[in-house]
């Protein structure tokens, strides 16, 4: 397997992470119960996303499936996020998620 597809997995997940923390967070009890049933149906997409791509390439096709999981969760994580903090300014929000995604990339880095 390609040092390169462990970094691109790796990149995938502490965003994930960081980003579902904080929605966790911050949402009410019936915004959680929806966000949690997001996150079966995500399971559900991962277990059948990692059979069509382990048949196709092996470990390196379940570490694609995992990556491409991450990447529609932190999507609809950042979704949520952005509804929380709709009263910032674009140039704010973007600034606020940049800086979310720097510290999840360098604290998992010690």
């Amino acid at each position: 397997m390609q040092p390169r597809l462990i970094c691109i997995w790796y990149h995938c997940h502490a965003p994930a992470g960081i980003t579902e923390a904080f929605v966790h967070a911050v949402l009410d009890a019936a915004a959680l119960k929806q966000a949690n049933a997001m996150l079966v149906l995500f399971t559900g997409a991962h277990m059948c996303l990692s059979l069509v791509m382990v048949r196709a390439a092996g470990a390196a096709g379940l570490v694609g499936a995992d990556a491409v999981t991450m990447l529609l969760r932190i999507v609809y994580s950042l979704w949520w996020v952005s509804h929380r903090v709709a009263h910032l300014s674009f140039v704010l929000r973007v600034t606020w998620m940049c800086q979310v995604l720097r510290s999840s990339h360098y604290s998992n880095m010690h």
